[in-house]
């Protein structure tokens, strides 16, 4: 089981598309924990 931590969130209204606003979700991941040999069992 890794470490890894996630930052996620959403942006409210972040569009306006096909007569709307659409919502955009968003995932990353902390740089220094990405490429921590450590983590990555490399």
């Amino acid at each position: 089981m890794s470490s890894i931590k996630f930052i996620e969130g959403t942006l409210r209204q972040a569009m306006y598309h096909h007569d709307r606003y659409c919502d955009f979700y968003v995932m990353g991941i902390l740089r220094h924990e990405f490429y921590d040999d450590s983590v990555a069992g490399g």
